[in-house]
């Protein structure tokens, strides 16, 4: 079972790396974007424990309409999905 799951990695590993030699810039994009975006995420979130008061209501509100979002996107994706006509949304891939 071990030795599957590496090999999967292994395969995981050179699709990834063939696509970071093959689209060149684009991954440098991508990379700039990552490493700024955690160096942001980083000082923004160093001492927000300090500075913010947060009621455990507000919390779960908050948690609770992310939920409901993500869920509201699924369903529309997947109804829109299932009235799509599968022949048009396969030629076009």
């Amino acid at each position: 079972m071990i030795l599957g799951d590496m090999k999967m990695l292994r395969n995981h590993l050179g699709i990834a790396f063939r696509n970071l030699a093959r689209h060149k810039l684009y991954s440098l994009i991508n990379l700039f974007g990552l490493a700024g975006s955690f160096y942001l995420m980083r000082a923004f979130f160093q001492e927000f424990p300090f500075r913010v008061t947060m009621g455990v209501g507000t919390f779960l509100l908050g948690g609770g309409l992310a939920l409901a979002l993500a869920f509201l996107t699924t369903i529309f994706q997947a109804v829109r999905a299932a009235a799509a006509n599968p022949v048009d949304s396969l030629r076009y891939e």
